[in-house]
């Protein structure tokens, strides 16, 4: 007899590949610098088992990165992140980077973004749609 995790697993994937379905999906955590955009998301997308995404702007901002040429690197989630830090690296537990990779990826948004409003520092949640 088949558990209950796999029969509402079965149950659903019934109920979203029935005609004129509209299937959404919901993204938070590090997906894209541990390579899940690329290698499940996009898939899912490009053979229409997706509709819509609702992500968190972490997702998005990563996205961002590897599309204006950036890398990330695997590494060891156990390295020393003092050291790190004075090499300038950025560690997303096993993922690393360099730190230009942030200052280039901001600098991409207010490049694309030129109004004086944009050119600060400021928060995600300065930008959050309750704020505007």
């Amino acid at each position: 007899m088949r558990g209950v995790c796999a029969r509402r697993a079965s149950s659903m994937a019934k109920k979203m590949l029935e005609p004129n379905v509209t299937v959404g999906m919901s993204l938070t955590g590090a997906l894209t610098p541990a390579g899940l955009g690329g290698s499940c998301v996009v898939p899912l997308i490009k053979n229409g088992f997706v509709d819509w995404i609702v992500s968190t702007g972490a997702n998005l901002y990563h996205d961002t990165l590897f599309s204006i040429g950036k890398s990330l690197h695997q590494g060891d989630p156990f390295l020393d992140d003092r050291l790190l830090r004075k090499e300038g690296v950025i560690r997303i537990y096993d993922i690393l980077f360099d730190y230009s990779v942030l200052l280039d990826t901001d600098e991409f948004f207010r490049f694309r973004h030129p109004e004086r409003e944009f050119q600060r520092k400021w928060g995600t949640a300065e930008i959050a749609p309750s704020s505007w």
